[in-house]
């Protein structure tokens, strides 16, 4: 699991929470689980890459 913190000038700041796995099984319950005890389960989710954020901005 990783956990990055990434900020794009202009942008904002984003926080990625990444599972890596061999199979997909369990993979949403525990980023669910960790985005809980982040306290970042309730935010936003940006279904682009950052470089189309900025394109638009």
């Amino acid at each position: 699991m990783t956990v990055s913190i990434d900020t794009v000038e202009g942008i904002g700041t984003f926080v990625e929470t990444e599972v890596n796995r061999p199979t997909a099984d369990g993979a949403a319950e525990l980023i669910e689980h960790i985005e809980k005890q982040l306290g970042t389960s309730t935010l936003p989710t940006v279904p682009v890459p950052y470089r189309d954020l900025v394109m638009r901005h």
